[in-house]
Order: C-alpha cells, then structure tokens, then sequence
C-alpha cells in the first residue's frame, strides 16, 4: 500500500506542477510596462492607426478584460477534469483492543461533478470571451473614428490658421492706407483706430485657434498612446483621402450596417448566453457524481487496510423550489434579450438615418457655402477692376478681400462638416473597424493569441 500511495501522491504533485502556472499569466504581466517606441518620419493617418492598435491606452482595459474572460475559459476547460482533495489523520494513541498498525486513515475525494453542466459552462464561457473580444472591437471602432476626427480637425485648423494670416496682412494694409489718409483727410482718427482695433482682434483670433489646434494635437498624441513631450510629424496632406480612404457614402446600406454591427453581434450572442444559462438551470436537476478513493479507520474495527474505491452521486431533495424558479428566471431573462435584440435593431435604424440626414444636410451647407464664396470672389473681382479704373478707392478693395477669406474660412468649416458625417457613416456602416481589423477576429476569441489592438499592427491592419 505504501509503494502505491507514493505513486499515487507524485501523480498528484506532477499535475499541479504541470497545471499550476500558464502562459497566460505570463502575458497579464507583459502588459504592465509600456514597451519603448521609436517614431521616424511623417506620421501619415495609416501609420497613425498602427501606432494606435499597439499603444493606445483606450483599449488597454477592454484588451485585458478578453485575457481575463480567456482565464475563465481556461477554468471552465480544466474543470471537465473533476478536482481532488486529498485529506489525512493520524492518531498519535489508538485503542489497546485496536489491530491496526497504520495509526493514519487517508482519502481522495473527487468533487461533486455534473457533466453536463461542464460542458454547457464552457460554451458559456466561451459565448463571454467572444463578447469581450467584440467590445475590444467596438473601442478600436470608435477610437478609429476619434482618430479620423482629429486629422480632419488638424487639417482644415491648419488652412484657418493660413487665412487668418492673410486676413491679418490685409488688416495691416487698411491700418497703412488710413494714416496716409489722415494728412489728407480722407481718412479720420476713428477711422484708423477702427481698422487697428480690427487688427488686434484678428490677432486675438489666431491665437485663439493656435491654442485649439494644440489642444486637438494633444487629443490625438494621447489616443494614440504618445507621451506629452513626444512632437510627431503628422501628414496633414491630403487627409480626406486618407481618412474616408475611398469610402462612398453613396453606396453604403443599411443591411450592411446590420450585417457588420459590433453591438448587434453582442446582442445575439447575448441571447445565445442566455439559451446556456437555461439549460445550466435545467442541468441543476440531474445528480452530481461522487468518487473517492479511502482507507480504512484505524479505530474501526476492520482488519484489512488498503485502499478502497466508491463512486456514488448526491441529488438534493428539497431546496426551497430554487431551481425550479431558477429555470423561470432564466427564461424569463431570455424573453428580456429577444426583445432586446428588437430594440437594438431599431436604434440602429434610427442612428443610420440621423447619419444619413446630418451627411445630406452638412452636403447642403457645403454647397451653399461655395456658392457664397464663388459670389464674394466675382464682388471682389468687380470691386478690384473699379479699382484700376478709378472708381473705388482701396479700402473698398480690402474689405472686399476680407469677405472673400471669410467666405473661404466658411467653406473650410462645412466641409470639416461634411467630412465628420461621411467619416461617422462610414464607421456607423462597419467599412471603417472592417478596413483596418479582420472581419473575422470575434471568431478567433479561443485562440491562445493576443487580442486585435495589442499586437502587430501589421497584422490587424489591411493596408
């Protein structure tokens, strides 16, 4: 008996060696430290996702709460094999009449084990895992989204920030042409102090959008995971096309969207979850099995010593009707999520049209926006030929030139506009998280591997 119990005690130590720590642990400490990151060159919107998907700090939390449902995956996996527990006694003084000579009684109890209810945890848990992966989806999706915003914002601030100089320019020109007007009197003092007032507040205004544009420059380098000093050389060049990357708001669907929805794929897996639940509830009536593995009790009276198998099973009577109003409970939550799933379905609908209707509207002022700019430019190219023919004076001239940078800066504002809508439908639609992530990452949540958004951008990316 001893040999065998040796035998039987280093089985047991060799698999809680072998079970005991897991590579997943591992990778729970190597999100601790940032890694270093070297940035070279100009930092296109392309180059900029990639630095997003392996360092922003918005998806760190969602990232490891996959690793997280992952381990309890990794538990529900482990748990087909039933746990041990291992219990001893020894009696230091036994019965004189007692014939052992073993003063110790040993015993391997397995856990009350149900099969059924394993196998359907773990399809559970497996349900949750994905369900994690698809919100780490749905962040990478909106900070994907937050990312085109702060390219488009920085480029049409940088064309502001270009014509407010220029407004500036002329500013200082009509300060010039007044005091050269006063020694003759064609100007007055009010006059001149008029276009200087307008000259401080056009100043006023550029810083004013300096301050903002580092404002959304800090927005960004912060999304993407940059530390405060760190200065990229963002490629501000061309950003609609890097950005909206071909997209045709034109040509997107609705059955797309619903095809490609982030939240209805939870929704559905949700109610999924839910069908587990109710047949966990229904598996809580079946008996659990009992196995254990004894020897006998020094203070029986039995004189065979060795070690002794029982199996048997357990099945509670009487619980209060827990489980049968568990069951109701269940289904009841069930109905809850069907319901649910109309609900979201409707949302969407109802978001698909607010972004259709905010495109066609922002595409209106867009379009009025042009047209006012194009009948400033002819004003002022009326006013400037009047001027070489001597029939306006300069002033009129560069007030005319300032309408026109208004007009311009108008233009740029609405199509700022018009880009944000087209960039929120194309998200809205999937095109967006779809361009950037496999479409099929939510189906890879049982692989060992690490979740979209934390690993090689190469790899996440289509580019």
């Amino acid at each position: 008996m001893n040999r065998f119990l040796k035998f039987f005690l280093l089985v047991i130590f060799s698999a809680t060696f072998i079970l005991g720590p897991t590579s997943e642990g591992k990778c729970l400490e190597d999100l601790s430290g940032k890694p270093d990151q070297h940035i070279s060159g100009s930092m296109d919107y392309s180059k900029a996702v990639g630095q997003l998907l392996q360092y922003s700090p918005f998806l760190t939390n969602t990232s490891l709460e996959v690793r997280v449902r992952s381990l309890d995956e990794s538990d529900s996996r482990y748990a087909f094999i039933p746990g041990v527990t291992f219990r001893t006694r020894f009696y230091p003084h036994q019965p004189t009449e007692s014939d052992s000579n073993d003063p110790y009684s040993l015993e391997f109890a397995v856990d009350s084990y149900n099969p059924i209810e394993v196998y359907v945890t773990l399809q559970a848990r497996k349900i949750i895992t994905r369900i994690a992966v698809l919100a780490h989806l749905q962040a990478i999706s909106d900070a994907l989204q937050r990312l085109g915003i702060g390219y488009l914002e920085l480029e049409k601030m940088e064309n502001l920030e270009t014509l407010q100089k220029e407004w500036i320019e002329l500013a200082k020109e009509s300060i010039l042409f007044h005091r050269n007007r006063i020694a003759t009197g064609g100007s007055s003092s009010l006059d001149l102090q008029l276009a200087e007032q307008e000259l401080e507040v056009g100043n006023a205004e550029l810083e004013k959008m300096a301050v903002a544009r580092a404002t959304v420059l800090d927005g960004v380098k912060h999304l993407i995971g940059l530390q405060p000093g760190q200065m990229p050389d963002l490629s501000l060049q061309n950003v609609h096309e890097q950005v909206i990357d071909g997209f045709d708001p034109d040509r997107a669907s609705l059955d797309e969207a619903k095809a490609r929805s982030v939240d209805l794929k939870i929704q559905h897996l949700k109610v999924d979850l839910q069908k587990r639940n109710v047949t966990v509830a229904y598996a809580r009536f079946m008996p659990n099995l009992l196995f254990g593995l004894t020897t006998t009790d020094p203070l029986s009276a039995q004189h065979d010593r060795g070690l002794f198998f029982s199996v048997g099973f357990e099945l509670p009577l009487w619980d209060g009707l827990k489980r049968f109003h568990n069951i109701s409970r269940q289904k009841t939550i069930l109905q809850q999520y069907n319901t649910e799933n109309s609900l979201k379905e409707t949302d969407l609908e109802s978001k698909w049209k607010a972004a259709q209707e905010k495109l066609r509207s922002a595409k209106v002022q867009l379009k009025l926006a042009r047209s006012q700019e194009k009948l400033v430019s002819l004003r002022e190219r009326q006013v400037r030929i009047g001027y070489n023919a001597g029939r306006e004076d300069l002033a009129t001239v560069l007030a005319e030139q300032r309408k026109h940078i208004e007009a311009r800066k108008s233009i740029l504002t609405n199509q700022l506009e018009y880009e944000k809508a087209v960039l929120a439908l194309r998200n809205l639609s999937g095109h967006l998280l779809n361009s950037y992530v496999s479409p099929g990452s939510d189906e890879k949540a049982n692989d060992d591997s690490i979740p979209p958004g934390q690993g090689n951008p190469e790899e996440n990316s289509a580019l």
